[in-house]
């Protein structure tokens, strides 16, 4: 601690006052981190800005840093810390205003900073899984439709050699078929024929029978005599 005190006709008139600590501090870091720096509960009648903005060449550094650290793919990566810069920077130049017109304070910090690039690679593995998983389906079905057109393409080039075979064998089909017709028609005169050949015999049967019938009658009257 650094005391100026500066004496006039034998009074304290004015005395200035400043504290260092550091960073490395442990419960101070934690104090600074719970309690807002305008809060009495820290310190009275005094308020303590210990947020320091990182200048264009710390916000690049950082993000290039974080974006390189893993294989994350990009193309350009420049452009990409150029967005960063600009999104954490706005939100600053945003919250200042913020605080000045509602008097409500809006802190944006090296952790914030690292927040956005830590959800810009989450958001970034999130949807490239999402993507590759719809043209893992998109390329399925292409595949498919491919294999189903190649197997059309084979199938027309097959009934194309066969057609001449086809047609050879409608004709033999239908010459069958003819014969056929043919066939049920005389098959239809011998079963007339055989039907009345059936009901002469069974005509002639029945007279046999009947005149075995009479003869045996006959015999058995003359016995009888």
């Amino acid at each position: 601690m650094n005391t100026a005190s500066g004496e006039q006709h034998g009074e304290m008139r004015e005395v200035a006052c400043c504290c260092d600590s550091s960073w490395l501090s442990g419960f101070y870091f934690f104090s600074l981190s719970v309690f807002p720096p305008h809060s009495s509960a820290l310190v009275n009648c005094c308020a303590i800005d210990y947020w320091s903005d990182w200048s264009s060449e710390g916000l690049n550094l950082v993000a290039t840093t974080s974006l390189t650290e893993e294989d994350l793919k990009l193309d350009n990566i420049p452009a990409v810390v150029h967005v960063m810069q600009g999104m954490h920077r706005t939100v600053a130049e945003h919250s200042v205003e913020y605080r000045e017109q509602l008097r409500r304070y809006n802190y944006v910090t090296p952790t914030s900073y690292l927040e956005l690039l830590n959800v810009f690679k989450f958001l970034l593995h999130e949807k490239r899984t999402e993507v590759g998983g719809l043209r893992s389906k998109l390329q399925f079905g292409l595949d498919t439709l491919a294999s189903a057109g190649e197997d059309i393409a084979r199938l027309q080039i097959d009934l194309r050699d066969k057609e001449p075979r086809l047609v050879e064998t409608q004709k033999e089909v239908e010459v069958t078929m003819a014969q056929i017709a043919i066939d049920r028609r005389d098959a239809a005169v011998t079963k007339e024929i055989v039907e009345k050949q059936e009901a002469d015999a069974a005509e002639k049967a029945a007279e046999v029978r009947l005149h075995s019938h009479t003869q045996t009658a006959c015999l058995h009257t003359t016995s009888a005599l």
